[in-house]
């Protein structure tokens, strides 16, 4: 006895719509699994040039990662930088930091203070200012003293947060 032409067409879309489904639960699975292991991508690009430098210089988790990739040379480098200037980095950091949290709890609080606002507007630019002129220094001194292979880690991972 045969199938009528219809049941077996519909069949044939559910087996292979199965197959499709499982074809993709597959590769999603595979891609979570391979991915799972060791730091996320997100981390990686994190730990690279600039940002890696700048976590560093901050003390900040998985800064060290951006010294695994320099030469011996150019991590005394960093290893110096990080004496002369790290304290300072670190509290730069901090206030810009401490800045944005007052930011917060102004726009939260029950009473409007636009005073208070603007103050702290006016704290967090200087914080920004100081900040960029300090990393500006580390950078100009990594320059100075780092191989061209070191400037080329250094530079890794422009893109940043907005991809340009």
């Amino acid at each position: 006895m045969s199938t009528p032409a219809p049941r077996r067409a519909r069949s044939w879309l559910l087996f292979g719509s199965l197959a499709l489904n499982l074809f993709f639960l597959g590769f999603f699975a595979v891609q979570t699994f391979h991915h799972g292991h060791g730091p996320s991508h997100w981390e990686e690009r994190r730990s690279q040039g600039m940002w890696g430098m700048m976590r560093y210089m901050r003390g900040s988790e998985g800064g060290e990662r951006f010294l695994d990739r320099l030469s011996s040379a150019d991590r005394q480098v960093m290893e110096q930088l990080k004496t002369d200037f790290g304290p300072e980095f670190e509290k730069a950091w901090t206030e810009h930091l401490n800045g944005r949290s007052a930011v917060r709890e102004i726009l939260q609080a029950e009473t409007r203070d636009r005073d208070a606002l603007s103050e702290t507007f006016t704290e967090i630019q200087a914080n920004r200012a100081k900040f960029s002129d300090l990393l500006h220094s580390v950078i100009m001194e990594a320059y100075e003293r780092m191989s061209d292979e070191g400037l080329a880690i250094l530079g890794e991972g422009g893109r940043g947060r907005h991809g340009g």
